[in-house]
C-alpha cells in the first residue's frame, strides 16, 4: 500500500546518502539516552544501513 501511495520505503528515498549513515551513527553515540539494550556502533550501523536500503525491520 505504501508503494501505491508513493510513501518512501527507505532513508535513501528521503535523500540520505550512505555517508550520512556513518554520520548518524556518530551523532547517536554522541548523545546517549536510556535504552533497555545497549547499542554499539556496529549495531547502530546495521540498523541504519537496513533502513537506508529499505529492508524490513528485524522480526518482520
Amino acid at each position: 500500500m505504501g508503494e501505491r501511495l508513493g510513501i518512501p520505503r527507505s532513508l535513501a528515498d528521503l535523500g540520505l546518502t550512505a555517508a550520512d549513515v556513518d554520520r548518524a551513527v556518530d551523532v547517536a553515540l554522541g548523545a546517549p539516552y536510556a535504552n533497555p539494550r545497549s547499542a554499539s556502533a556496529c549495531d547502530l550501523r546495521a540498523v541504519l544501513h537496513a533502513a537506508w536500503a529499505g529492508e524490513p525491520p528485524y522480526g518482520g
